[in-house]
């Protein structure tokens, strides 16, 4: 008897939290696309090839400097060293 009760008194919790979270996804998240205008769309696309832009250049720099050898010259180096870009 006391684990029905355990049970059921568990289960209207987790409900009751899985129906608050429902409510403030829908509220704060999909509530969003609900006000989203077709006029909203042309900024949204410089913002997020500004983003892209940007997230490429430090994926790049990173990605340069993986690879330490230009392919067929092993012994030159591929990326410059702070000793080589000084002046």
């Amino acid at each position: 008897m006391a684990e029905f009760l355990l049970s059921t008194l568990l289960g209207g919790r987790l409900r009751a939290a899985q129906r608050k979270l429902w409510a403030w996804v829908d509220l704060n998240v999909i509530d969003l696309g609900r006000q989203m205008r077709l006029s909203h769309l042309p900024p949204l696309m410089v913002y997020m090839a500004a983003g892209i832009s940007g997230l490429t250049a430090i994926v790049g720099t990173f990605f340069v400097k993986g690879y330490s050898f230009v392919r067929g010259f092993r012994d030159i180096p591929c990326v410059l060293g702070p000793s080589e870009l000084t002046i």
